[in-house]
């Protein structure tokens, strides 16, 4: 079943993103010592979000949204609304232009003619101007381990700030661990968690970075309305570890 895209037009009212680790804590009676242990490769995102104000028509057209996720059977793409983009001066337009979709796109890296512009599933693309062949791409090359390779970025700058998102392949969500400055050939490794626990797919970066989820409760759909026709809507979902 092909992954349902969370429309970047249904913004959160309120939003929690957050990774949940795999622990286990035991304490002493003893000694009051403390002994936590955790499991590599099972941490996972979650995200509670509350959307309000949806009157009749939205409001219809947000019940179909989240009857196609089928109670938790479908998967859904979600992206934090706070990291949109990296936050770096590189990127700050491409935020800009993410948080309105009806902006005209940004030239952010080059003065050559490359443009953002809207993918068909509806996420922003980078488009290098056709006439420059060698106009580099922003690219993730690879990774192992808590480490992402990414390339075609501008030499000597900080491409990506600690806290920002990474997508390494559809539905795998990293977070960077400190800032990240690009060599002379505009190539930068990027120190990620969660580690990566399935191979990179190398291609043309993409944001906003989606975390593939299922909710939490068949129940999720439930829409408090008060007059006039007003919707309101409280949803949890939390990551898909399935490969």
């Amino acid at each position: 079943m092909a992954d349902i895209l969370w429309p970047l037009t249904a913004r959160a009212e309120t939003q929690e993103f957050w990774l949940e680790w795999a622990t286990s804590r035991t304490t002493s009676t003893f000694t009051r010592q403390t002994q936590v242990m955790g499991r590599p490769g099972a941490e996972r995102w979650r995200t509670k979000i509350t959307l309000g104000r949806y009157d009749g028509i939205s409001a219809r057209a947000f019940d179909a949204f989240m009857t196609s996720m089928r109670g938790g059977i479908a998967t859904v793409l979600v992206p934090d609304f706070r990291r949109l983009a990296p936050g770096s001066a590189d990127y700050r337009g491409l935020q800009e232009w993410i948080e309105d979709v009806y902006a005209t796109p940004i030239d952010i890296y080059f003065d050559t003619g490359s443009y953002w512009d809207t993918g068909e599933d509806g996420d922003p693309v980078f488009v290098a101007a056709r006439w420059d062949a060698d106009t580099p791409v922003p690219t993730i090359l690879g990774g192992a381990g808590d480490t992402v390779l990414v390339g075609g970025l501008r030499p000597r700058v900080t491409a990506f700030l600690a806290g920002d998102l990474l997508q390494t392949s559809p539905g795998r969500v990293h977070e960077v661990r400190e800032d990240a400055v690009t060599d002379n050939d505009g190539a930068v490794s990027v120190r990620v968690l969660p580690r990566l626990r399935i191979s990179v797919a190398p291609g043309p970066l993409i944001f906003p970075a989606r975390s593939r989820m299922r909710i939490d409760a068949s129940a999720a759909a439930r829409n408090p309305t008060r007059p006039p026709v007003i919707s309101s809507y409280e949803i949890e979902l939390t990551e898909d570890l399935n490969l």
